[in-house]
């Protein structure tokens, strides 16, 4: 993260968590109880995440892979990725995770759903200064 300096802007940068840490089911159970921690009605949840991702690029500032590539955060993506009728894992997760430790890695598609989740988390909401 960089810092504004004298009357000179500088960008912030927001790193996505590389997709081996949320294979490990610590990291992923750990996600899902903060995201049941919200209390967000679970057919919010993409709506604010996007909110956020388009409040801080407004903001002028950016979001990279691990390896410093750009990391698509649009709209599209996230309806693809939670294209879940009545987004019912966004509840059914958190849930799970709160019962116990998750048996084994999740699969690719649920650790792409969290790693947005996770940065969307992170990115500072609407309203607050950035």
């Amino acid at each position: 993260m960089t810092y504004e300096t004298g009357n000179t802007n500088v960008s912030k940068t927001l790193i996505a968590l590389p997709l081996s840490v949320l294979e490990i089911p610590e990291n992923a159970r750990a996600i899902g109880i903060a995201m049941g921690d919200l209390s967000w009605p679970r057919r919010k949840v993409v709506d604010r995440l996007q909110l956020r991702y388009e409040y801080f690029l407004d903001a002028g500032h950016q979001f990279r892979t691990y390896d410093g590539d750009v990391f698509d955060v649009g709209k599209d993506r996230l309806d693809g990725l939670f294209n879940d009728p009545g987004y019912k894992w966004l509840s059914e997760f958190p849930k799970r995770c709160r019962r116990g430790a998750l048996g084994k890695a999740p699969a690719r598609s649920i650790q792409m759903r969290l790693q947005m989740i996770e940065l969307g988390l992170r990115t500072p909401a609407y309203g607050y200064a950035i």
